[in-house]
């Protein structure tokens, strides 16, 4: 009587020892994946940003930059969508002049990641 309890309680614990080396392993497994995932979003989030801004840049060839004029479309085209919040114009206008630091009359591609982002 007195083996089987032991042989109870060693089957337990390498059981127990068993599932938590397995379940290390898949979680191990799965935040490598999720983190290579992560960087993948977000290296082609930086990158589309990117490839908007030079859209919008040679929208408007003769200003460098994202103008006030354009980033009033952007964000109109943007509220648009059914996931946008709608922007007042007001808003729109302080927020690109709080995004213009150098007070050019246009964004930067910094200022533009800054509401991109």
């Amino acid at each position: 009587r007195g083996y089987g309890l032991l042989w109870l309680v060693c089957l337990f614990l390498s059981n127990f020892l068993f599932l938590n080396l397995i379940l290390a392993m898949v979680f191990e497994t799965y935040s490598k994946k999720f983190s290579k995932t992560m960087k993948e979003i977000f290296a082609n989030r930086e990158r589309s940003i990117q490839q908007v801004y030079q859209i919008l840049d040679d929208w408007s060839p003769d200003d460098p930059g994202v103008t006030e004029d354009t980033f009033k479309k952007l964000t109109q085209a943007y509220s648009e969508s059914a996931m946008a919040p709608t922007l007042q114009p007001q808003d729109v206008q302080y927020i690109f002049l709080h995004l213009d630091k150098d007070r050019t009359g246009s964004l930067d591609e910094e200022g533009f990641k800054g509401v991109a982002q």
